[in-house]
């Protein structure tokens, strides 16, 4: 059995990383409820995007963008991940590890050449221990962010997708549910994807209401095309950095709440242990005093 000493010194420890612990869920929940407002405030935006884009393709009569049509001069993929640049979040890097991990095996099966993108030190830390090359790095993907900064990296993305420099752009992100659910997902944003997958005006019609009927566009429902089906690219990697960050946020106010809880039942645990070490001596030392006192009578 441990002395009371040691126990004492155990309690304390554990009281100070309770401490720490309480500030790092303060600090992350005041974090969390900013990232939660862009993850959350973008998708309206992107919903009705994509269901102006859906409307615009089946109304136009030559609906063809070089962004939504297969690249077959290149094989070649871009396989962006995003991870987070701190840690003491639970598993939310594992998961975007192993599904990493998953998609590149089964490029590489394919004898798919593939570049790298890895945006979080912890992903940049994970793919240098398994000694895997990275094209490019990137630590600014945090809840700084600004959608200018993101904008950018897709506008590079769409540039070299029409030189024919690549065929695909993958991302590979946390998709945020929740403050305690987030799952690891894939979402190709090249060539442009999940125009039929998203919440299309005739949806919202039935849903909610709107009133749908013919328009005239003025320009030209190519030129609109033209004008947005870039900033959907731009919008939707710009919702998978929200996404990802907003999730990073939860998982680590879930796992500094989860390590404050136990923490402090070990406290208690250590405090009962104390208790009984205590007794014992206590029990210990009256023997001993009533011992004497019969040997002296």
């Amino acid at each position: 059995m441990a002395n009371a000493r040691e126990i004492i010194r155990r309690r304390k420890s554990v009281s100070n990383i309770c401490q720490i612990t309480k500030t790092m869920e303060m600090i992350s929940t005041s974090k969390f409820r900013k990232a939660y407002v862009k993850a959350v405030g973008a998708r309206p935006y992107m919903e009705l995007l994509t269901g102006l884009i859906q409307r615009l393709v089946d109304q136009a009569e030559n609906p063809s963008h070089p962004l939504m049509l297969p690249n077959t001069k290149t094989k070649k993929t871009i396989l962006l991940v995003l991870t987070s640049n701190r840690g003491l979040c639970g598993g939310f890097n594992g998961g975007l590890h192993r599904l990493a991990g998953q998609q590149l095996e089964k490029l590489r099966e394919q004898e798919i050449p593939v570049d790298i993108y890895v945006s979080g030190k912890k992903g940049i830390s994970h793919f240098k221990f398994t000694k895997q090359e990275v094209a490019r790095t990137f630590t600014d993907m945090d809840e700084k962010a600004e959608y200018a900064d993101i904008a950018a990296l897709a506008d590079d993305f769409i540039a070299q997708y029409i030189a024919g420099k690549i065929a695909k752009v993958r991302v590979i992100y946390m998709r945020f549910l929740s403050n305690s659910r987030h799952e690891p997902e894939i979402l190709d944003i090249l060539p442009l994807s999940g125009i039929h997958k998203a919440k299309t005006l005739v949806e919202r019609q039935a849903t909610e209401k709107v009133e749908i009927g013919d328009c005239i566009f003025s320009p030209s429902q190519k030129e609109i095309l033209d004008e947005i089906i870039p900033d959907c690219v731009r919008s939707q990697l710009y919702q998978c950095v929200v996404d990802t960050v907003a999730s990073e946020q939860g998982a680590r106010m879930t796992a500094m709440q989860a390590a404050t809880t136990n923490g402090e039942q070990m406290i208690d645990n250590l405090t009962r242990e104390y208790n009984r070490v205590r007794q014992s001596q206590i029990t210990s030392e009256l023997l001993d005093i009533i011992g004497g006192s019969e040997a002296l009578n």
